[in-house]
C-alpha cells in the first residue's frame, strides 16, 4: 500500500509539471530539482568580485515559473563546464533586494512635464510638446529601444497615487509623458541593476560583456 501510494505521488507531481509546460526528470523530482544547491551562491554586491577573469552570473527567484522551466539547462551548462566559473544569486534574498531595477529612481528621472489642465479642464500643452509626440514611436532610448511613453495627467483623481507610488516630483494637475521603458546600464557596475528574472550575465575582466534577460534568451545562452 505504502509503494502505490508513493507511485500516485510521483505521477501527480508529473502531471503537475506537465501542466506548467515544465521540463523535469526523475533525478529532479528525487532530489527536488535544486541544481541551485550545487552551484556557489553569491550576493548582488559580490557579482562584480569574483577573482575568476571571466564567468557567469545566473539571477532567479525560487518560484519564478520561468527560472524552474530553464533549470535542466542551467544544469547542462554548469555539467558543460565543470561547475566552475559560474555562479548564482537568488533574488528573493533580502540582501539582494537593491539589485532590483527601481521604477521610482526611473520616472522620477524620466517623466517629462509637457503641460497642464487649466480651471476648466482642458489639457494645454506647453509650446512644441503634444501627445502624439511622445507616442509615435519616433523617441528612442541610446540603444535603439522605443520609449513607451504614456501620458499621464495629475488631476485629483491620480495625483496622490502616482505622487505616493510612482514619482514623487510631480506637480498637482500637470501633464506628462510618462516614461515606462527600462534602462539597462552595462557599463557601470554601480548602475547595474536586474529588471526581471530569469536572467544572465557574462563578466569579463570586472565587467559586463554579455547580457541575457528573459527564458529563451537565457535558455539559448545556456545551450549554444
Amino acid at each position: 500500500m505504502k509503494k502505490i501510494s508513493s507511485i500516485l505521488i510521483s505521477m501527480v507531481m508529473i502531471i503537475n509539471f506537465t501542466f506548467l509546460n515544465v521540463s523535469v526528470n526523475a533525478a529532479e523530482l528525487e532530489n527536488g530539482g535544486e541544481i541551485y544547491d550545487k552551484i556557489p551562491s553569491i550576493n548582488f554586491s559580490q557579482i562584480f568580485t569574483q577573482e575568476d577573469e571571466e564567468y557567469v552570473v545566473y539571477f532567479y527567484k525560487n518560484n519564478c515559473p520561468y527560472c524552474i522551466m530553464i533549470k535542466p539547462d542551467l544544469q547542462h551548462y554548469a555539467d558543460k563546464n565543470n561547475y566552475k566559473n559560474v555562479y548564482t544569486a537568488n533574488m528573493d534574498n533580502f540582501e539582494n533586494k537593491h539589485g532590483w531595477y527601481d521604477m521610482k529612481i526611473h520616472h522620477e528621472r524620466y517623466d517629462i512635464e509637457i503641460g497642464e489642465i487649466d480651471a476648466n479642464g482642458n489639457v494645454v500643452y506647453y509650446e512644441g510638446e503634444s501627445a502624439k509626440k511622445y507616442t509615435n514611436g519616433d523617441i528612442k532610448t541610446e540603444d535603439g529601444k522605443v520609449i513607451d511613453y504614456r501620458m499621464f495627467f495629475a488631476d485629483e483623481a491620480n495625483y496622490e497615487g502616482y505622487k505616493k507610488n510612482a514619482n514623487v516630483n510631480i506637480q498637482r494637475n500637470k501633464v506628462y509623458a510618462a516614461d515606462f521603458t527600462k534602462r539597462i546600464n552595462l557599463k557601470d557596475n554601480e548602475a547595474f541593476k536586474i529588471i526581471g528574472v530569469p536572467t544572465a550575465i557574462k563578466v569579463k575582466n570586472g565587467k559586463v560583456s554579455e547580457y541575457y534577460q528573459g527564458a529563451s534568451s537565457v535558455q539559448n545562452f545556456f545551450n549554444r
